[in-house]
C-alpha cells in the first residue's frame, strides 16, 4: 500500500514538473516570437533578400507567393490584415497599381506601419518596376533595407551588418560572373514574352526584346513584324515567365523555329537564381 502511495506521488511530481517546463518553453517561445520584428512585402525576391539579412531577427510575410500571377494578384482580407500588424512594409514602387490601392487599405487596419520604397534609391524608368531584376540596383536596396532594420532594432546592428555585408558580396559576385559571360557574347538582346528585364538589360548593355506591347499580346500585323524581326536575327531562344501562359510563346517559337526557355522574375532564391539566368543566356546567346 505505501509502494503505491509512492509511486502516486512520484507521478504526479514528474507530471508537475513536466507541465511547468512546457508552460515556461512556450512562454519562452512566444517571448521569442513577439520579440522579432515583423516586416512585410510583396514579392519574394525581396523576401528572400530581406531574411538574408534579417535572419531569425526577423519574420516575414509576402503578399504575393511563388507561382502566383502578380498582374492578376488580389490580396485576400487575412493578408491585409496580418500585413497591417508589421512593423514595416517593404514595398516595391510607387507604380505597382497593387501597392497602390493596398496601402490605404493596410492604414485602415494600423496606420503606425512604416512604408518604405525600396525604389526610392535606384530610380525608376518608363514606370517599370522591375528594379530587382538588376543585380547592382539590388545592393543599393539591401542598403536601405538594412538602414530599416537598424533604424529599428539597433541593439542587434552587428548582426544586420554581417549579413548584410555576406549577402552583398555574393550579390557583386554574381554581378560579376553574369558581367564577363556577356561581355564576351556578339549577341547583345535577348527575346522575352513579356517585358520585364530592362534593368537586368541596363547593368550589362543588352537590349530586351518582348514579344508583348505595353503587356498584351500584339496586334496582327504587329505580331508579324515582330515574327519577321526574330527570323531576321536568326533568334534561337524566347523567354517566358513561369507566372503566364506559355502558349503564346510557343506559337511565337514555333513560327520561327525557336525554343521557349523560362526566365523567373519572381525567383524565391535571388541569388540560385542568377546563376540560372546565366547558365541559360550562356547556352542561348551567340
Amino acid at each position: 500500500m505505501l509502494r503505491r502511495y509512492l509511486y502516486i506521488i512520484f507521478v504526479v511530481i514528474v507530471l508537475s514538473v513536466l507541465i511547468f517546463l512546457l508552460r515556461n518553453f512556450r512562454q519562452e517561445n512566444k517571448y521569442e516570437i513577439n520579440s522579432r520584428i515583423s516586416v512585410a512585402t510583396t514579392i519574394v525576391p525581396y523576401a528572400d533578400i530581406i531574411k538574408n539579412i534579417g535572419g531569425e531577427k526577423i519574420i516575414v510575410e509576402t503578399l504575393i507567393k511563388p507561382g502566383q500571377n502578380p498582374h492578376s494578384f488580389e490580396p485576400m482580407p487575412e493578408q491585409i490584415k496580418r500585413v497591417s500588424q508589421s512593423q514595416i512594409y517593404f514595398r516595391v514602387s510607387s507604380v505597382l497599381p497593387i501597392e497602390n490601392a493596398l496601402i490605404p487599405k493596410i492604414h485602415e487596419f494600423n496606420r503606425t506601419v512604416k512604408i518604405i520604397d525600396l525604389s526610392a534609391n535606384v530610380g525608376i524608368k518608363n514606370n517599370d518596376p522591375h528594379v530587382w531584376l538588376s543585380p547592382k540596383r539590388m545592393q543599393l536596396i539591401s542598403k536601405t533595407i538594412l538602414d530599416e532594420l537598424v533604424l529599428i532594432d539597433k541593439k542587434n546592428e552587428e548582426f544586420y551588418i554581417k549579413n548584410y555585408n555576406g549577402s552583398v558580396k555574393k550579390l557583386k559576385h554574381e554581378d560579376s560572373l553574369l558581367a564577363e559571360l556577356l561581355s564576351t557574347k556578339k549577341q547583345k538582346y535577348f527575346v522575352v514574352y513579356h517585358s520585364a528585364w530592362q534593368y537586368f538589360c541596363d547593368d550589362y548593355g543588352l537590349q530586351e526584346i518582348a514579344i508583348e506591347e505595353e503587356g498584351k499580346t500584339p496586334q496582327m500585323k504587329q505580331m508579324k513584324d515582330k515574327i519577321n524581326l526574330l527570323k531576321s536575327l536568326g533568334a534561337k531562344a524566347i523567354f517566358a515567365d513561369p507566372q503566364f501562359d506559355i502558349m503564346p510563346a510557343n506559337t511565337v517559337a514555333s513560327s520561327i523555329g525557336a525554343k521557349v526557355e523560362f526566365l523567373n522574375p519572381l525567383p524565391h532564391n535571388y541569388l540560385e537564381n542568377l546563376k540560372d539566368i546565366r547558365k541559360k543566356l550562356n547556352a542561348s546567346m551567340k
